[in-house]
């Protein structure tokens, strides 16, 4: 079971999320990556990329992400 800490529409602000997260020891898991590289035409109408991690891990991914965001 995993836990959604952001949505995304670009699949390589996906991939630099995952990143981030990963670099801080973090296990992410994007479970629409190889539908939206597939099917593009569906990363609207299913809400965007998911960015998941571990329950236990969601308010560490939170802190993370909130300190990277853009001012």
């Amino acid at each position: 079971m995993h836990v959604t800490v952001a949505r995304v529409y670009e699949f390589e602000q996906a991939l630099l999320l995952r990143s981030v997260l990963e670099a801080d020891g973090l296990e992410v898991f994007l479970p629409d990556e190889f539908t939206m590289q597939n099917t593009p035409h569906l990363l609207y109408a299913n809400e965007g990329i998911r960015v998941q991690v571990k329950p236990d891990d969601e308010a560490r991914a939170r802190a993370i992400l909130d300190s990277k965001a853009e001012p």
